[in-house]
């Protein structure tokens, strides 16, 4: 299950069944309000990449074995774009040593990654400023 409620051109609400299938789709709607926002073209992808990263970690990670759902907020708020991702699963560390990068790629593809955790789920809040946007379109 997938839904989608855009609310202006750069707003976003979203939520959808933790599935790398449903987290794939999802990131089409993110793109969408990217694109709208007339970022740089690789700037945008960046911070999309960033936004599909915490998509796909609360996808795979936040429910081990039992179905839930990931929720994706994204708006435009004094200057910045803002993207908040949120499961109502558990936090778990991936104690092997060729996992574990999701974080570190959040917080080099924007420019704040904010993460918090507790027993009602995860919350991982990323932005971008607006303040430089390029003129992706004619």
């Amino acid at each position: 299950m997938l839904i989608v409620r855009v609310i202006a051109v750069d707003e976003l609400d979203l939520q959808f069944s933790a599935t790398a299938s449903n987290s794939h789709r999802a990131r089409y709607a993110v793109q969408r309000v990217v694109d709208d926002c007339e970022f740089e073209p690789a700037r945008g992808a960046d911070f999309v990449l960033a936004v599909a990263e915490a998509m796909n970690n609360a996808a795979e990670h936040a429910y081990h074995d039992r179905s839930g759902d990931v929720r994706v907020v994204m708006r435009a708020h004094h200057g910045e774009l803002i993207a908040t991702i949120t499961d109502r699963g558990r936090w778990r560390l991936t104690p092997t040593p060729d996992r574990g990068r999701g974080l570190s790629i959040m917080r080099a593809l924007a420019e704040r990654c904010d993460v918090s955790s507790d027993e009602r789920g995860t919350t991982v809040t990323l932005a971008v400023s607006l303040a430089q946007r390029g003129r992706a379109r004619a």
